[in-house]
This record gives C-alpha cells, sequence and structure tokens, in this order.
C-alpha cells in the first residue's frame, strides 16, 4: 500500500467504519506496523498478530488471555496484484467480528485496486527523466531521446539497476531529498549514473558500469554500504537494516528499463514478507520463469512429482530438506548443520528422494536443476 493518497483514503475508510461498528479496527502493513487505526496512538506499532497473519498468509484469530493482557481480535491478510501486502484488524473473536474483518479486507482490496487503475501512471514518477524511460508510450523512442539529450546521458552504455525502498526508515523522506542534493559528492558517483525518484518511498539508480567485467554482487554492496553510510551521517538514528535494495541484470539500452524495472517491481512484491537488505534478481530466476509460464503449461510438469510426494512421502520434508540443500549448495554436510540432523539422516532424505522420484541431485546437473524448479513451482502454487 504505497504512497500518501493510498494510506490517506484507508485511514479516513478505517476511522468511518469503526465510528459506525463502534469497534476497533486497524490495518497494518506487510512488516506488521500499524498504517490506519480508529486508535491514533496504535500509529507505528508492531502488531504481532498482523505480522502472523501475513506469514501465516492466512486468518489469525487472537482470544483474551485469563489474566485480561490482550483483547480478543481477529486478523486478515490483504492482497494486492496477488501478493499479501499487509492485513487487518478487527477486535473481537465472535463470528461477526470474522465477518466484519473480512469485509473490511475485501473493502481495501478493491479500494486499492481502483486506486491503482484511475491512478494516472505517468504521475507515479517524479520528473520527465524517470517518466520518459520508466512508462510506457506511443512515442517512447523519441521521448526518451529527447529527455536523455537534456540531460546528457549517453544510450548503450552499462548501467546495474538499484532500486532502494526506504518506506520503512524513519523520515525516509528527508533523507531521500538529502540524497538527490548530495549524491554527486559521494565516492561512487559517475556522471552517467541516472537516479530517479519513484515515489514517496522508493528511488531508482541505474549506476554506470565503465567495465561489464565488474563484479555486480560487489558493485551492489559497495553501493548499498556507501548510501547506508550517507543516511547515518545525516542521521545517525537511522535504521539502515530498514532500507531494502534490490538489483536486476546489467542494462546497455534505454528502451529496455522500462522492463527491468518491471521485473525489480516483481521481486519486490514476491519477496513482500523475506526481505534481505540486499535482494539479487537473479537469486529468484527459477521463480520469475515460473511465474511467466501459464500455469497450465506447468501442472503436467510438476504436479506428478508433488502428488507421488504427498502419497510415497510426507511434502514438508521434502520442501525442507531441498530448501536447505539449495541454500547449501547440494553440499550434504553444510545441509546436515542447516537442518541440525546427522549427515546420515540427510544420506536418507536423499535416498527418498531418489526412490520416490528417480532423482539424484548431488549427482546429477539436470536432476538438480529440476528439483529447484519443482520446489520453487510448490512455492509458487501450493505454500499459498
Amino acid at each position: 500500500m504505497r504512497g500518501l493518497q493510498r494510506n490517506l483514503m484507508i485511514s479516513n475508510l478505517v476511522n468511518k467504519l469503526g465510528k459506525s461498528l463502534n469497534r476497533q479496527v486497524s490495518v497494518m502493513n506487510i512488516h506488521g506496523c500499524v498504517l490506519a487505526s480508529t486508535s491514533d496512538e496504535r500509529i507505528g506499532e508492531f502488531s504481532s498478530g498482523a505480522y502472523e497473519s501475513i506469514k501465516k498468509r492466512g486468518p489469525v484469530f487472537i482470544r483474551t488471555e485469563p489474566d485480561g493482557s490482550s483483547k480478543p481480535c481477529v486478523y486478515f491478510p490483504i492482497y494486492e496484484e496477488g501478493e499479501i501486502s499487509g492485513a487487518v484488524e478487527v477486535e473481537g473473536e465472535s463470528e461477526e467480528a470474522q465477518e466484519i474483518a473480512k469485509t473490511i479486507k475485501v473493502a481495501l482490496e478493491l479500494l486499492t485496486e481502483e486506486i491503482r487503475r484511475n491512478e494516472p501512471f505517468r504521475d507515479l514518477f517524479r520528473g520527465d527523466l524517470a517518466r520518459a524511460l520508466l512508462c510506457p508510450s506511443a512515442n517512447k523512442a523519441q521521448l526518451i531521446r529527447h529527455v536523455v539529450q537534456k540531460y546528457k546521458f549517453m544510450d548503450n552504455q552499462a548501467r546495474l539497476p538499484i532500486l532502494a525502498q526506504m518506506g520503512m526508515a524513519q523520515e525516509c523522506g528527508r533523507l531521500k531529498k538529502e540524497l538527490f542534493q548530495q549524491y554527486q559528492t559521494l565516492d561512487i558517483y559517475h556522471p552517467q549514473d541516472i537516479l530517479l525518484e519513484l515515489d514517496d518511498e522508493r528511488i531508482l539508480l541505474f549506476k554506470f558500469l565503465p567495465d561489464l567485467a565488474i563484479n555486480c554482487k560487489f558493485l551492489a554492496d559497495e553501493v548499498a554500504s556507501r548510501l547506508d553510510e550517507f543516511f547515518l551521517r545525516l542521521d545517525p538514528k537511522t535504521k539502515v537494516d530498514n532500507i531494502y535494495y534490490f538489483y536486476g541484470p546489467i542494462q546497455l539500452r534505454f528502451s529496455d528499463y522500462e522492463r527491468v524495472y518491471q521485473d525489480i517491481c516483481w521481486m519486490e512484491r514476491h519477496l513482500r514478507v523475506k526481505l534481505k537488505h540486499i535482494n539479487r534478481f537473479s537469486d529468484y530466476l527459477p521463480e520469475f520463469l515460473l511465474k511467466s509460464i501459464p500455469e497450465e503449461t506447468l501442472k503436467p510438469i510438476f504436479d506428478a512429482s508433488i502428488h507421488r510426494i504427498e502419497k510415497l512421502w510426507d511434502i514438508q520434508l521434502f520442501v525442507e530438506t531441498i530448501s536447505a540443500l539449495i541454500s547449501a549448495n547440494m553440499k550434504l554436510e553444510a545441509t546436515a548443520q542447516m537442518l541440525f540432523l546427522h549427515k546420515n539422516t540427510v544420506v536418507f532424505r536423499l535416498n527418498k528422494i531418489k526412490e520416490v522420484l528417480g532423482l539424484d541431485p548431488i549427482n546429477n546437473i539436470r536432476d538438480t536443476n529440476y528439483l529447484i524448479m519443482l520446489y520453487s513451482y510448490w512455492k509458487y502454487y501450493y505454500e499459498k
């Protein structure tokens, strides 16, 4: 739920509903922090019930403690563009409270969808350069050529796209403003860097690369580190862990910037609950590819394997094992340590995978690739 206009409309809706229902109603963002509430003093508070609902991807019911230390509440996750964007809380534990929470959830989802549909797309971006590079347009090539000449930026140059999401940082507006004013003073600055303001919470940097052989991971880490240092110099109280960076593949042509921006936005939505400080697009390539292929094409490829695992073994053990194997780069000892298991137990599970699916991910790279895609498919279609 991004943007001041959207948050203001949500706040007005929550207050009106709360008064008419004579109940406490609150809406939390993806991190479980209160965005809007009938109790103003709760704004900014963390709600463990809402966060549990977001992580669980389903309703959560908090009962009254015997000592009266907590009030009964109902929580439902809110979805936006198919991904969870927050949660709604309604005081009470009766069926009536649950129905009210469901109704508010649906109303908020419809409201955000309507705002997004009616919001002029070009107005989402600040400045003519951002609009020319990132917005669809019938005369896009001509518009880009005119604007980049104005700012003296060169096309056909290697640049690394890095998006910074600053919405959880205190005073993100001031930090963002200072960054735009002082970016040229930073030691990472190059005259061909393109820094764009997207909205109230996000900026997008296309970082110039003088050499295609540069290690992109190292460069992204370096940029994030320098920006964190800059924000801390401005305000030592800044919680830089609440600033998240997303970077995509190197881009050469201005005409591709719109597409890579949309790809990074997909990653931002996909990782809403599991964000790391620095997030690399290529780490989530299997999920991205699965998203790009129709479900009816994928089902014949993966569903039979999932059904065999459910029938002949345990899907949760399978998912746990494959997740650890992927994180440990298919190394048995590291996998065992990650799962707090004996190495022989991991070997037993691998033998079970070989028995059920006929796959040997340790010794066959093709089997490894299939299992990674199968795991990603399960996460994308079944975990919800």
